[in-house]
């Protein structure tokens, strides 16, 4: 995990409202608030909100947090519940309720660029207060092609700011766009803090395997057997099975409903979710799933991270970049030990070791 970030300036910040019993935090308790956010990514947005003055409806945040999901942005909702008045801003909500959100008291906006470009657009929301900002997962920011969305909201901020950029992979194309938007009027590099090494690699808590296959049918049938196996769902554990488009995933998750996975005549045990779904239909598979009433999920890369209890990643389909197959299989471990099977074909395995 990397976090990149600027402090322009450090001023002693009052409030009316004690932050957790203290009126202004100290230094040490800073440094203590990055790092331990840094590495317990569940808790991580905790570093950007320390409070300034109240703020009036229609005042605009003080705090900005960018994510590349939808998902993710409601993950980290829950996080911001706790911490003051604040709106989630993405895909799939009415504009105008959005606005009303926008208009209202809000210490905090979460967001995805691409819905926060159109508010910003249309006037919805000011940013004269804001000298926060998040840029969470920015290498799933970058595949999305977001980057430049993000570059013209920064323009839209006071240049007297906070920015912190995590990523959990550090390829050049992410260090050169952490260089370009954390950088200090004094024309400093960004400070960029380090948990883990610097090559890419998998948690330690993650066993990895790969199971060779001969074609669809194969493959499936292989899938099937590690489900059923007495390991899968012991202790209300949790799976997760990758596949690399919306179609794939849509076909999986059919077949396995219809085939085998019963809980009885009504139930099923596993879900589906991605980006071709309504946004109720993805809400309600992320809520079953995280309360463990459906204990598998067939999925995109749109699945929100921190559930609990999950064990199994399965990468029915292998990704396309070694980056997002550290993120899949980041989904399970959580500090305990989890496992990751990625499925091969035989054809492909051969062109793999030549």
């Amino acid at each position: 995990m990397y976090c990149a970030y600027l402090l322009s300036g450090w001023r002693a910040i009052v409030t009316k409202n004690h932050f957790r019993g203290y009126v202004k935090p100290l230094v040490c308790m800073v440094q203590v608030f990055l790092a331990f956010a840094i590495w317990l990514t569940a808790q991580k947005t905790i570093v950007l909100y320390i409070p300034q003055e109240l703020l009036e409806a229609g005042d605009g945040p003080v705090a900005l947090i960018f994510v590349p999901t939808r998902e993710l942005a409601l993950d980290t909702k829950a996080q911001c519940d706790l911490y003051g008045w604040h709106c989630t801003i993405v895909g799939g909500t009415p504009p105008r309720q959005q606005r009303e959100w926008l208009e209202d008291k809000n210490d905090i906006v979460v967001a995805t660029p691409q819905r926060f470009m159109n508010a910003l657009g249309d006037g919805c929301v000011m940013l004269n207060r804001a000298t926060y900002v998040i840029i969470d997962e920015a290498d799933e920011m970058l595949k999305k092609e977001f980057d430049d969305q993000i570059k013209l909201i920064l323009s839209q901020v006071r240049k007297e700011r906070q920015v912190l950029m995590f990523t959990a992979t550090w390829p050049e194309e992410v260090k050169l766009f952490a260089q370009e938007i954390c950088t200090s009027s004094e024309g400093m590099p960004p400070v960029v803090v380090r948990i883990g090494g610097s090559l890419l690699a998998a948690c330690k808590f993650i066993e990895q395997h790969t199971q060779i296959v001969d074609g669809e049918e194969d493959k499936y049938e292989k899938l099937k057997e590690k489900l059923q196996s007495p390991e899968a769902f012991k202790d209300d554990s949790k799976a997760i099975i990758f596949c690399r488009t919306r179609d794939g995933v849509q076909r999986l998750f059919d077949r396995l409903k219809e085939e085998y996975f019963l809980w009885n005549d009504n139930d099923s045990m596993v879900a589906c979710l991605h980006g071709g779904l309504w946004q109720h239909e993805r809400d309600s598979a992320m809520k079953r799933f995280r309360s463990g009433e459906v204990p598998c999920v067939v999925s995109t890369g749109v699945l929100a991270r921190d559930i609990p209890k999950v064990r199994f990643v399965f990468n029915y389909d292998l990704p396309s970049a070694p980056e997002e197959y550290i993120h899949r299989i980041g989904r399970t471990s959580g500090g305990a030990k989890g496992y990751a099977m990625s499925f091969i074909d035989k054809s492909s395995w051969q062109e793999m070791k030549s």
